[in-house]
């Protein structure tokens, strides 16, 4: 059986998802994110649709990332 196919299933389809590393949980992004990673590594960033999903949208979006 197919369950779900938004990468989280409590979060509004199409919103901006992220996670760290390959192997990293995903966590809920949307328009403003503040947070501190618990491991090092890559950030990946989507948004909420399943793999199939991801080809028929468009549009896109700008994102500022800030060190501190």
């Amino acid at each position: 059986t197919q369950g779900c196919v938004e990468v989280l299933s409590n979060v509004p389809q199409g919103q901006l998802v992220a996670r760290i590393g390959r192997e990293g949980l995903p966590f809920a992004v949307g328009g403003y994110s503040e947070f501190t990673p618990e491991q090092d590594g890559m950030l990946y960033l989507r948004i909420n649709d399943g793999d199939i999903g991801l080809y028929d949208n468009f549009g896109s979006v700008t994102v500022s990332i800030i060190l501190q």
